[in-house]
């Protein structure tokens, strides 16, 4: 996956963030799942690019 590609998840993820917790509340299961998946995608776009600046 390309860094792009993970800045375009993460964005639609962000977004999505932003729907769960104005519908649900910022401490709802739904927001603190969907907050986790957002950090499991940023995590992987910085660890590809610490890769890359290794190369």
């Amino acid at each position: 996956m390309t860094p792009q590609q993970l800045l375009e998840l993460i964005e639609k993820k962000r977004n999505e963030l932003f729907a769960i917790v104005s519908e649900n509340g910022i401490s709802s299961p739904k927001s603190l799942i969907c907050s986790q998946q957002l950090d499991e995608l940023i995590n992987k776009y910085l660890m590809l690019n610490l890769q890359q600046l290794r190369v």
